[in-house]
């Protein structure tokens, strides 16, 4: 697997938090992938445990020779801990694997040699199967596609899986051009697999291939399920697709800025801005509205997206304005647009600036929060069961 340079092929990085219990697993099942140990790395960040993770990972150095190790002195964030390990990493090809999930045999070596043999930016999985305590026990979520590239607008279709929004293999090149994981919100891997493909990179899945998603116990949450719980469902999914709004057409735009980001952000039909995007999409696709009001909201609303990431505050603050008047009302969207150019009107800094907004709108309690809910184990096997006895072209 070396090439002429003897250089490492592959780094696979774990991004880590209070994984005491599961990361030794997890870095076993990385030795079992059909790489020769000098061909690949695996380099863990620990985002400041308060765990034995630290004990963990000084086994893991003592019992493998390409195993690094980096440790956050605070608590940062899954996407801080990401661009660590990336940071870190030395091989033209990247894959992460948190630190609660497993590899079958074989999977990463031939997701590798599809990604290579086909000269893509990043390949996915075929299958997710989510289990709990046994693997043997698992929820199915396939990814469609295939056979074919996917794109930007396969993230709204029906049934076709998480596609870029789980963890997948990518190469290090295209890692610079997203400029690493999101760290501004909580949903740093859903954002890093939607910027991956706005930016029309090339990805694809890559067949018979599968990994073991843990779902935590009561009590471990993972950090989605946090987010969720918080109410943070909907305004996350907004952050995630801000850079990617130019591809959005009036209807859409205007959707987004009357969305009630604060009260619909829980699963379910509609239920959350993502869904209500996708039914819209699905529905009434892409035809330009002859609403010249629509137009021009969607023109000034995208400019003032583009001054908030550029930190020109003034002129967010001027755009921000221009929208407002056409609107006719502050929205929750506009709303959070608000506090955004606030804060950096105050100096806070591009990582911080949405966190510090979104802590705000928490102290006012406007989000609506909901226990996450989940089918119990023993209906998920049922359910499997069921599977096999109901036709397919139902």
């Amino acid at each position: 697997m070396k090439d002429k340079s003897g250089m490492i092929k592959l780094s696979i990085i774990i991004p880590c938090f209070n994984s005491q219990k599961t990361l030794l697993e997890a870095v076993q099942s990385c030795y079992m992938q059909g790489f020769d140990l000098q061909d690949f790395e695996v380099v863990i960040v620990d985002d400041a445990s308060s765990d034995a993770t630290k004990e963990v990972i000084e086994q893991l150095l003592d019992q493998y020779s390409n195993v690094k190790a980096y440790f956050h002195d605070q608590n940062m964030g899954g996407g801080a801990a990401r661009n660590t390990a990336v940071s870190r990493s030395v091989a033209p090809v990247i894959f992460c694997l948190d630190s609660d999930d497993i590899l079958p045999s074989g999977m990463l070596r031939k997701m590798y040699e599809h990604l290579l043999s086909n000269k893509l930016d990043g390949i996915l999985f075929s299958e997710t199967r989510f289990f709990e305590k046994n693997i043997n026990e698992t929820e199915v979520v396939s990814n469609k596609g295939v056979g074919s590239l996917i794109t930007f607008w396969d993230l709204y279709e029906t049934g076709s899986g998480f596609l870029t929004q789980v963890n997948f293999m990518y190469t290090s090149k295209a890692f610079g051009v997203l400029g690493g994981y999101p760290v501004s919100h909580g949903f740093d891997t859903q954002g890093f697999g939607f910027n991956f493909l706005a930016q029309n990179l090339r990805v694809a899945v890559c067949p018979e291939t599968y990994y073991f998603h843990r779902r935590q116990q009561a009590g471990s949450k993972s950090y989605y399920e946090r987010e969720y719980e918080k109410g943070l469902l909907s305004i996350n999914t907004y952050l995630c697709i801000e850079k990617a709004l130019n591809r959005f057409d009036e209807n859409l735009i205007s959707l987004i800025l009357n969305y009630d980001i604060f009260k619909k952000n829980t699963h379910g039909t509609n239920a959350n801005l993502h869904d209500a995007i996708a039914y819209s999409y699905r529905n009434r696709g892409f035809a330009i509205a002859k609403n010249n009001d629509k137009r021009n909201v969607r023109e000034i609303f995208i400019q003032l997206c583009n001054f908030l990431d550029g930190e020109d505050y003034l002129s967010a603050n001027e755009s921000y304005v221009k929208c407002l008047r056409l609107l006719g009302v502050v929205t929750p969207i506009m709303l959070f647009m608000q506090l955004r150019i606030a804060y950096g009107l105050m100096g806070v800094g591009l990582q911080n600036r949405d966190k510090f907004a979104i802590k705000y709108l928490l102290e006012l309690n406007v989000f609506q929060k909901r226990r996450m809910k989940r089918l119990p184990s023993f209906l998920i096997k049922f359910k499997n069961l069921l599977v096999q006895f109901i036709p397919k072209n139902i």
